[in-house]
């Protein structure tokens, strides 16, 4: 059996148990895969398929290793900064126009809620002593349910902890076992949940900000461009949509979004911008045709409709013009007209 069938076989055995990678490239599939081979001593996709279905916790871990929670606390610190920029900008908007100052943001892939704790850390921090004024949510999703349940808690160690500003360990952060905790206050900000953005309907209101950092590099640019359409219909005129580093907008989608940073790819939804229109297959024309009188229709619903009706022509005179939808009209016209 050849590499890609082997590797096919794997990938049809995990949708049958509950886990559908279909949508993650092959490149990122075979070097996760690579990884849980080297562990079993594995040379090849067919030996490591024997060890998948004779062991399900091997499974278990096959699919938290697809997970992408590689995360750390301020990831990227001058992104960070101009992030801190974009907040002022938008604060300074809301004051300016005297709008309903409300603050809407969703991390898009939050891990373990380092992300996610960032965004509400700087949010709390560039708003200051007007914090209580806003009405501040951000939402935080991911897939994976243990890592979830690690974000809720809110407590990290080690190496995670290492980009965090001083001022902002100080502040947000309170001493716990070996580690550090999120403060309550900081905590409450996040509404947690599972989503997997395949599959799951995006159900929030209007983004002011999408945070979806090192996570759409992994699927195909069909999900990808699917997933930009929904966050482009989610994001208010003006709002904002952050990626990773390696990744970038699609060409597409140029006419809804300006580059506000491409270093750092950061773009801006336009003020006028709706989303591309989403590619529809279309159906050839059946060209039917009515047996009594010749009448074309595109839809088999509307020949009918028209047979039931007995609107079509039936009968034609060969001697005249004159035509009949009956055989009785047809006969008595003939008997006495010719």
């Amino acid at each position: 059996m050849l590499p890609d069938q082997q590797l096919n076989l794997i990938k049809q055995y995990l949708y049958k148990r509950g886990c559908d990678i279909s949508s993650y490239k092959d490149k990122y599939i075979s070097r996760r895969l690579a990884i849980r081979m080297r562990g079993h001593n594995c040379k090849t996709y067919e030996d490591y398929y024997d060890i998948l279905i004779q062991n399900d916790k091997e499974i278990n871990l096959l699919k938290k290793s697809l997970s992408i929670n590689v995360t750390k606390y301020f990831r990227d610190p001058d992104t960070w900064e101009e992030v801190q920029r974009i907040l002022s900008f938008y604060v300074k908007e809301i004051k300016e126009r005297e709008i309903s100052p409300s603050l809407r943001i969703w991390s898009a892939g939050c891990a373990v809620g380092s992300e996610s704790y960032s965004i509400a850390s700087i949010v709390h921090h560039t708003l200051g002593n007007h914090f209580l004024k806003y009405d501040v949510k951000i939402y935080a999703t991911d897939f994976n349910d243990e890592l979830l349940q690690i974000a809720r808690r809110g407590i990290y160690e080690g190496e995670i902890l290492e980009n965090i500003p001083k001022e902002f360990l100080v502040k947000y952060f309170e001493p716990f076992a070996k580690g550090k905790r999120v403060k309550y206050n900081i905590r409450k900000m996040v509404d947690y949940s599972y989503l997997d953005l395949l599959k799951d309907n995006y159900r929030f209101p209007k983004l002011n900000i999408i945070f979806c950092r090192n996570v759409i590099i992994y699927f195909s640019k069909e999900i990808q461009k699917e997933i930009f359409r929904k966050f482009d219909n989610l994001l208010v005129p003006n709002g904002f949509l952050i990626l990773g580093r390696t990744e970038i907008l699609p060409q597409s989608f140029k006419e809804s979004f300006d580059v506000f940073s491409l270093r750092h790819r950061i773009y801006r939804k336009k003020l006028d911008s709706s989303p591309p229109p989403i590619a529809k297959k279309v159906k050839k024309k059946q060209n039917l045709k009515c047996a009594r009188c010749g009448k074309k229709f595109d839809r088999l619903v509307d020949l009918r409709l028209h047979e039931r009706k007995n609107s079509c022509i039936k009968y034609r005179c060969k001697l005249c013009p004159k035509k009949f939808d009956s055989e009785i009209r047809y006969r008595a016209h003939m008997k006495y007209f010719h």
